[in-house]
């Protein structure tokens, strides 16, 4: 579900459940569903037939029927997002590879596109993406369909422990590391490349199960992030069996919630109850809440965001937009501090 139909469901809570490949997208979708799920995240295509293509430059594997994708004769598309295969690598440094993986990437997109999907999810896993950043350009550009690219990010970098890059962004990080390699940076990357098509992009953060400083988070909440990706082993299980989260993971999710985020659980069920705890649980973190100040009552939808600053004198401002901006004090305080 893309941005848009948060904005309309911002009573209740938005969860989706992230699927292993399934040839019966019907059956999985009703019973996502009856668990209190909104949506799945599925594969568009079977990885197997993506690896096995890989290494050739044919028409790639088949998709799955139409057919697939209906429930009683009624198609279920607007509640399914598309991943595209992790196994894609459309910057790799082998060229046969790059090559195959551009020509396996546009088929899935035009797939989903076909289809109707309101969001495909693209994981990123490199620092710079000029081969994505193109390719994505390319189709959102010729594609008639509105659809929504949701691309996943790590909230921190994993290393091993031996690696000399393992300190980057944990709790004892200095700024200068921060700034090192992560991934915002390489969201910041990629974003560059791909501002003429921004509205079209929406960010999927993965919750590590460290996490790391305040100042790592924080940057986060500027960024279009639209779904948090959760996976069932942050979850801990509480004296009455039912899997909960760890405190810091609550705060967390609660801020993002502020901006009506969306959940994606993913992982296996670790838990005797079944999915529908976790989505109950999640429903209850929502509902939860604290209930909006009058500052974030009256800039919901106008939430803290990187842009270029107004220019009064150069640009034609409308007259509202030129009598809020005379009603921020802060540059005048600035000029008078200056000018001492």
């Amino acid at each position: 579900m893309a941005r848009g139909l948060i904005e309309n469901m911002v009573s209740e809570a938005l969860v989706g459940l992230d699927l292993v490949f399934t040839s019966d997208v019907s059956s999985q979708y009703s019973s996502a569903l009856s668990s209190g799920f909104s949506f799945l995240s599925i594969d568009l295509f079977h990885p197997k037939s993506i690896v096995e293509d890989l290494s050739v430059t044919s028409g790639g594997p088949d998709p799955r029927s139409d057919l697939a994708y209906e429930k009683n004769g009624k198609s279920i598309t607007k509640s399914l997002v598309g991943k595209v295969s992790t196994t894609i690598d459309v910057d790799a440094d082998i060229i046969s590879i790059r090559q195959s993986s551009a020509q396996l990437l546009m088929k899935e997109l035009s797939w989903a596109a076909h289809l109707g999907l309101p969001a495909v999810i693209i994981r990123v896993n490199r620092p710079t993406s000029p081969n994505l950043a193109r390719l994505l350009i390319n189709f959102i550009r010729g594609e008639y369909t509105p659809i929504k690219i949701w691309l996943v990010f790590p909230m921190v970098i994993n290393f091993n422990s031996s690696n000399e890059m393992s300190k980057v962004e944990n709790k004892e990080s200095t700024p200068d590391e921060l700034s090192f390699c992560s991934p915002w940076h390489w969201w910041l990357n990629l974003s560059t490349m791909t501002a003429d098509i921004s509205d079209a992009l929406g960010i999927v953060l993965e919750i590590p199960n460290d996490l790391p400083n305040e100042s790592v988070i924080s940057r986060w909440f500027s960024e279009p992030v639209v779904c948090l990706l959760i996976d069932t082993q942050l979850f801990l299980t509480n004296s009455k069996g039912y899997p909960v989260l760890p405190k810091s993971h609550q705060y967390i999710i609660n801020r993002f919630f502020k901006l009506n985020v969306q959940i994606i659980l993913t992982g296996a069920c670790r838990n005797d109850k079944g999915y529908t705890a976790y989505q109950q649980y999640i429903a209850w973190l929502w509902q939860s809440q604290d209930a909006p100040d009058l500052y974030e009552e009256q800039s919901k939808g106008l939430e803290d965001q990187l842009q270029e600053p107004l220019q009064p004198l150069r640009d034609n401002l409308s007259s509202t937009t030129y009598s809020i901006f005379e009603m921020d004090p802060f540059k005048y305080q600035a000029y008078e501090t200056v000018s001492l």
